[in-house]
C-alpha cells in the first residue's frame, strides 16, 4: 500500500511540474514561449484606470519585452509626452575625420552616415589640420537637426548653394560662413526645398 501511494505521489509530483513548465500555443502546435500566439491579438474594453508604468513592443521573432523610456520622455497618467523639465537634452556627439592635404580644400557632398551608424548622433566633431571648407552635405531628410563642431583652431567655411548635387545644397542665409577657429555650425534640412539651413554659427 505504502508504494501505491509513493507511485501516486510521484505521478502527481511530475504533473505539476509538467503543468509548471507547461508552453501554451494558440495557432502554433509548436510554441516557443509560455504563451505562443500565431496570429494578431487583440484587445478591447482595457481598463485605462490601471495606472501603466511600462511600454511594451516586440522584437523580429514576435517576442515581445517592455521598453524603456528614453530621457526627454515622460510616462505618467497613462500618457506619454515630452518631458519639459528633468535632465536637459542630450546630444550625441561623433568623431568624423576630416583628412586635409592643402589649405582651403573643399569637400561637396559630405557623407556622415545620417542614416547608418549616425542616425541618433546631433553633434559631429571635425579637426583637420588646415582651413576647409564644405559645400554640400549628403543623407538630409525633412527636420533633421546636426551640429558640425569644427574643433581645431584652423577655420571651417561653408559654401552656399554651391554643391555639386542640388538636394546636398547649404543655404546660408546670404554669402558664404565661417567660424574663426574653434566653434559650431548648426544646420537644419527643409525636405521640401530640398536644402540645408544654417540656423546657427558660434566661435
Amino acid at each position: 500500500m505504502v508504494k501505491k501511494y509513493k507511485l501516486i505521489a510521484r505521478i502527481i509530483l511530475l504533473l505539476i511540474v509538467q503543468f509548471n513548465y507547461a508552453q501554451v500555443g494558440i495557432g502554433t502546435t509548436n510554441p516557443q514561449a509560455t504563451l505562443h500566439v500565431q496570429g494578431n491579438v487583440r484587445v478591447t474594453n482595457t481598463n485605462n484606470t490601471t495606472t501603466s508604468t511600462q511600454l511594451l513592443g516586440n522584437c523580429a521573432q514576435g517576442d515581445i519585452t517592455s521598453i524603456k523610456v528614453g530621457e526627454g520622455l515622460l510616462l505618467k497618467d497613462n500618457e506619454l509626452t515630452a518631458s519639459g523639465t528633468g535632465t536637459p537634452t542630450k546630444y550625441k556627439i561623433a568623431n568624423i575625420p576630416i583628412v586635409t592635404s592643402a589649405p582651403n580644400q573643399n569637400f561637396d557632398n559630405v557623407n556622415l552616415d545620417l542614416s547608418g551608424v549616425n542616425t541618433d548622433i546631433v553633434i559631429f566633431r571635425m579637426g583637420p589640420l588646415h582651413n576647409y571648407t564644405i559645400s554640400g552635405i549628403s543623407g538630409g531628410t525633412d527636420g533633421r537637426h546636426l551640429i558640425i563642431y569644427n574643433s581645431s583652431a584652423v577655420n571651417l567655411t561653408i559654401n552656399s548653394m554651391s554643391s555639386l548635387t542640388p538636394a546636398n545644397n547649404i543655404d546660408t542665409l546670404g554669402s558664404s560662413t565661417s567660424t574663426s577657429g574653434v566653434g559650431t555650425i548648426e544646420f537644419v534640412y527643409d525636405g521640401t526645398l530640398s536644402k540645408w539651413i544654417v540656423i546657427n554659427i558660434r566661435n
